[in-house]
């Protein structure tokens, strides 16, 4: 009986995975390593365009949960000159994604949503999310 419990908490922890990032690079390397099972992650603070490939891209990734690590962690991109100007989040490829606690701020796109894009075939749940001065000049702005 003890050898069978220790297999259920060994699958427990190899299906659940749980893990903190402090940048938006961190982040989309989580991502893409993200193969099966759940993943976890927490953002711990705001992540800025801070030499990043532009948006967080997320492609065909499901059990994946995007939460809030501290008060205030989320997302922040700029409305200054055009070539300021970033889309924050893509989603597409039949993902499957919620995000937890978390602030958008300040996305731009000139098509689709300024904040967060996702495609008719991901799935997306928000919840206790803020979505601040999104915008967008074709196709919404959140």
């Amino acid at each position: 009986p003890c050898t069978r419990l220790l297999g259920l908490l060994a699958l427990a922890v190899t299906t659940t995975t749980g893990l903190q990032v402090y940048t938006q690079d961190d982040l989309q390397q989580a991502i893409d390593g993200h193969s099966d099972g759940e993943l976890n992650i927490e953002i711990m603070g705001m992540l800025f365009d801070c030499g990043c490939d532009g948006e967080l891209t997320i492609n065909g990734k499901t059990g994946l949960t995007i939460r809030g690590g501290v008060e205030g962690a989320g997302f922040y991109g700029e409305l200054g000159d055009e070539e300021e100007r970033r889309q924050l989040i893509v989603i597409r490829g039949g993902s499957d994604v919620t995000f937890t606690g978390l602030v958008f701020k300040r996305g731009f796109a000139d098509y689709g949503g300024g904040c967060m894009q996702g495609s008719s075939s991901s799935s997306v749940g928000l919840r206790d999310i803020d979505f601040v001065g999104c915008g967008g000049d074709s196709g919404g702005g959140g």
